[in-house]
């Protein structure tokens, strides 16, 4: 894992799907097993990779076909998982159908994840204008539902755009010291009663902990380009822009933003009646996450934010998701708070039932923090969130605690040290050492991440997901 700012663009390539009521975004997915999408090759057995395949069940995230090989009058049928599959066919088979390399190519699916980042820092609109190109490019690898317009998420992670909140705020005649102010979009109760419950909730839980509500701004959007389905789902989006009352500032001001944001979520879920409803995209002082239920390509037309030329960042992670594991639903689009996430958790029940296992010990006497003050913020895992939202929140647990985040990521996801004899020996050390304190997060995966100060990208240990990066002049 890496600070280095770079200039990335990755995505990887999972198996085709075959007519679901949920397919890749805009393609109608089509059978490539007979007729003019095949061709015939002599072949006295088979190992074949069947190019059509359908769900093999509920949250498995794998891919079954059923394939058929004719082999003199015989047929035989036989089960795949994965992306391989043994066909097993008698000595002397002549005649095997094998899907062409153009029909194969024109299915795909999984998550879409990216970053570009100016190396000197520089913010700009151009970033912006990029990374929505970019996440534009990658409407394939996402998902929709049966309405064909109803993504299954996309979104895009910047730095706060001040001088659009601040024109807001001189239009409302209010004030902030940007130097130790914070903002967030939150979804709200699609329910103007619960949301009000809502918004009153946050401003006395975010009092407590020592953060002023400057104001709620209501976020610009074109609702014309939503789906169906997503429409139906949609919550009420709006800004969150407060101020810490005793003036904290960089990390201090982020760990106070972030323990305002748990104990008004956890109050949440005993006091509004649509809690689930109830959602922090982000709430800090450093970066926002503009996402939804949308396509790629209608990111930057629905929330209209993107369209002011004063929205400056120097970077942007940019996601287009492929919901594989869940349900979507709005909360679950990425980017999350701290990672833009591609790939499947695979060792997620044990890595959550640790997590839990350790709540009743944790402390972090350095920040003041006893069992009885961090008990109000448990769970730290929502055990309704993706693997990408569990990981997320645990991550973003390290890096509030003093952690950096190329530590935590180290820790989170360790190279495979174990029986590596090329590796220097300071970092087999710090691998060992926190193999005690953390079990890995394991699975095939590429994981972009930000705190806001740096941004990067890492592979899990085993490199099962590809990623690239690409350097410019500029």
């Amino acid at each position: 894992a890496t600070m280095a700012p770079l200039c990335v663009s990755m995505s990887s390539h999972l198996a085709v799907v075959a007519p679901t009521m949920r397919s890749s975004a805009r393609t109608a997915p089509k059978p490539a097993v007979a007729g003019s999408a095949a061709r015939r090759v002599a072949r006295p057995s088979a190992a074949l990779c069947a190019p059509n395949s359908a769900p093999i069940a509920q949250f498995s995230g794998l891919r079954r076909v059923t394939s058929t090989i004719r082999c003199r009058r015989i047929a035989k049928r036989s089960m795949r998982v994965g992306t391989t599959a043994e066909l097993q066919a008698p000595l002397g088979a002549d005649e095997v159908p094998v899907a062409d390399m153009n029909t194969i190519l024109s299915e795909r699916d999984a998550c879409g994840v990216g970053i570009i980042a100016n190396l000197d820092g520089i913010r700009s609109h151009k970033v912006v204008e990029k990374a929505l190109m970019a996440l534009g490019c990658m409407e394939h690898r996402g998902g929709c539902s049966a309405d064909n317009d109803s993504g299954d998420g996309a979104g895009i992670m910047t730095q706060i755009p001040w001088k659009v909140v601040e024109a807001w705020a001189k239009e409302q005649k209010l004030s902030f010291k940007q130097e130790s102010a914070g903002a967030g979009n939150i979804f709200l109760p699609n329910n103007e009663a619960e949301a009000k419950k809502a918004r009153e909730l946050v401003e006395s839980t975010f009092k407590e902990e020592g953060v002023k509500v400057v104001g709620w701004r209501e976020m610009p959007l074109d609702q014309t380009v939503v789906g169906q389905f997503s429409k139906e789902t949609q919550p009420i989006i709006e800004q969150l822009v407060v101020e810490s009352i005793d003036g904290k500032t960089g990390d201090e001001l982020e760990r106070q933003l972030y323990f305002a944001r748990k104990l008004a979520e956890k109050k949440a879920k005993t006091e509004l009646e649509m809690a689930d409803d109830f959602y922090f995209c982000t709430m800090s002082s450093r970066t926002i996450c503009y996402k939804g239920m949308l396509r790629s390509v209608v990111v930057g037309q629905f929330y209209l934010d993107f369209q002011d030329t004063d929205f400056e960042t120097s970077f942007a992670i940019y996601h287009r998701r492929f919901s594989t594991n869940t349900t979507p639903k709005w909360p679950l689009a990425q980017p999350m708070r701290v990672i833009g996430h591609n790939g499947e958790i695979n060792t997620l029940r044990g890595n959550k039932n640790w997590v839990k296992a350790r709540e009743g010990l944790m402390q972090c006497a350095g920040l003041h923090l006893d069992q009885e003050y961090l008990r109000h913020f448990f769970p730290i895992v929502d055990e309704t969130s993706s693997d990408s939202g569990a990981f997320d929140a645990v991550l973003e647990l390290l890096i509030r605690n003093g952690r950096s985040l190329p530590e935590a990521m180290m820790m989170m996801i360790p190279e495979a040290w174990q029986n590596d004899v090329n590796m220097d020996a300071d970092r087999r050390a710090f691998y060992e050492y926190s193999s005690a304190l953390l079990e890995p997060w394991d699975g095939p995966a590429l994981l972009t991440f930000t705190d806001g100060d740096g941004i990067g990208a890492t592979l899990d240990r085993n490199g099962l997901r590809p990623g690239r990066y690409y350097i410019t002049k500029s």
